[in-house]
């Protein structure tokens, strides 16, 4: 399962949050964006690759949840 959202999104959710380490000890011009864009290059083509895919840019947990269970038949 790959739950994704647009880098924007992303950024409003973290904020100044200091518990992501990948985007503040080796951030040197404090880019978060760019931080992000790299690893989206890097990670999303394998993420791709699963087999069930999730927006949850514009989703609530509960709505995200209930579109998680209803694709899984659970």
């Amino acid at each position: 399962i790959w739950l994704y959202a647009t880098i924007d999104t992303i950024l409003f959710r973290i904020g100044n949050k200091q518990s992501r380490p990948l985007l503040n000890s080796n951030n040197k011009n404090n880019n978060k964006r760019q931080v992000l864009e790299d690893l989206a290059i890097k990670r999303n083509p394998i993420y791709k690759t699963s087999d069930y895919k999730f927006d949850t840019t514009d989703e609530n947990h509960e709505e995200l949840i209930e579109n998680i269970i209803k694709t899984l038949k659970i």
